[in-house]
């Protein structure tokens, strides 16, 4: 069972990436992003890879590159009608989270908040729940074979007590073996339910989610990417321990005209 979710162009994405994952946990260069698969390393896998994943997907997911390897590709995606979106990476070391995510976790959950049941199912109905939660938080969700306990994924729930999700996160190891960034956890999806804000949910969530993918994993580094014009994201993060590093750049690489492709 995949559990797949959103959009027929969505779901193909999700598809393809589930029928590659051996194959991107086994290649040099390449990495996981659950939605697409994409290059950690665009000098490991040079033009002919670049031109193999965007003629397969029609998109590429571009992670942890310089921004020198951004300025050395940039006009050969321009040349193919390609464009680079760019989110800024947050990261820190398992040494600076901890003392930050013990802080905000310190008094609990708010009253009248539990801790939601564990993922297991990847189409069972309360994994089909969350994917509906963060699809209407206007985020792509990813296949529930991708959220649901396994081996370095885990995701968080936070529920009112009629069990509706009000808050959400997920962490994962998207770098394969090969990769220098494999121990570096990444955090995200986080979702929050727009009637419950003001409570610090967010904080609460994400520092769950990466106290799990620290404590339960042992991630060494864990990152999240957040747009350089959404504040609020960058303060919930920043409040976790991870900082904006500009040697690492982030994004997905789409056709020109088309939009983002997750907020």
């Amino acid at each position: 069972m995949s559990g797949f979710f959103g959009t027929d162009a969505q779901i193909a994405l999700q598809r393809l990436t589930l029928e590659k994952r051996a194959v991107i946990d086994e290649t040099p260069g390449l990495y996981n992003a659950g939605r697409f698969y994409g290059t950690d390393d665009p000098d490991r896998i040079g033009w002919a890879g670049i031109d193999a994943i965007l003629g397969e997907q029609g998109m590429l997911g571009l992670r942890m590159v310089s921004p020198a390897q951004r300025s050395a590709y940039a006009s050969g995606l321009a040349e193919r009608g390609y464009r680079f979106d760019t989110w800024d990476t947050m990261i820190a070391d398992a040494a600076t989270i901890r003392p930050r995510i013990a802080a905000i976790l310190a008094d609990g959950l708010p009253a009248g908040l539990v801790l939601g049941p564990a993922l297991t199912e990847p189409e069972g109905p309360t994994t089909r729940r969350v994917q509906q939660f963060v699809s209407d938080a206007g985020i792509v969700p990813f296949p529930g074979a991708l959220l649901v306990e396994g081996p370095g994924q885990a995701s968080v729930i936070i529920a009112d007590r009629d069990g509706s999700p009000v808050a959400f996160a997920h962490g994962c190891f998207p770098h394969n073996r090969f990769s220098p960034h494999h121990r570096s956890a990444w955090v995200g999806l986080v979702s929050v339910d727009p009637k419950a804000r003001g409570l610090g949910l967010g904080k609460i969530v994400n520092a769950l989610a990466i106290r799990r993918m620290v404590e339960e994993f042992g991630a060494e580094r864990v990152y999240e990417l957040v747009s350089a014009t959404n504040e609020a994201s960058r303060r919930m993060v920043e409040a976790c321990g991870p900082m904006v590093d500009p040697s690492l750049l982030c994004g997905s690489v789409v056709p020109d005209g088309a939009g983002r492709f997750t907020r």
